[in-house]
């Protein structure tokens, strides 16, 4: 999976929480994901490596202070 068809699943799926500010998890995971290409890590492995849409989104829901973090 490359970045955008990533961002935008994270996107699709992130509209179904309320609870969650997606525009910040998304800049996030953006921001992230250009720093690894910047540093001239392969898009698609950098990105298997985040794990599948639903458990970042299971990990965000857990984890209160990773979205103070973000």
């Amino acid at each position: 999976m490359n970045k955008k068809m990533f961002m935008n699943n994270l996107k699709k799926e992130l509209k179904y929480y309320k609870k969650i500010n997606s525009e910040e998890i998304i800049y996030y995971y953006d921001e992230m994901i250009q720093d690894a290409l910047d540093e001239g890590n392969d898009e698609e492995t950098f990105i298997k490596s985040l794990g599948s849409i639903q458990s970042i989104i299971a990990n965000i829901i857990q984890d209160e202070e990773f979205i103070k973090d973000v």
